[in-house]
């Protein structure tokens, strides 16, 4: 048996999963599958890192929108659906609070020139 990767690895590997499908509609229990844990031990094994799965999903999304917004011309309120936010308000709130900025700004400010 190998042993039990380390709290660091368990974080990495948690944010991997949800960054790759970002819009999903993850849960503890369905990460903790995917990564073949139960959801009490993939939560203690988050807890010892100093994360949580909340905050890992939400980081997950924002960087993935960020991503978008920076590299297409997707409106604002796809690339929140295609992140899983639930609404354009709701990706906008979250966007603002941790990047001090509403999406068109950051796009305005960190969009690629077109060609």
């Amino acid at each position: 048996m190998e042993p039990a990767p380390a709290t660091a690895d368990w974080a990495e590997a948690a944010y991997r999963a949800l960054s790759a499908d970002p819009a999903c509609r993850w849960t503890l229990e369905s990460l903790a599958h995917s990564l073949g844990s139960s959801a009490r031990s993939l939560q203690r094994r988050l807890q010892d890192g100093g994360c949580n799965f909340s905050t890992l999903l939400m980081q997950a999304r924002l960087a993935r929108s960020a991503q978008l917004l920076a590299s297409s011309r997707q409106p604002p309120a796809q690339v929140g659906y295609v992140c899983g936010f639930s609404d354009q308000a709701h990706f906008t709130r979250a966007f603002k609070l941790h990047t001090a900025l509403t999406p068109l700004q950051y796009r305005d400010r960190f969009a690629c020139p077109a060609d």
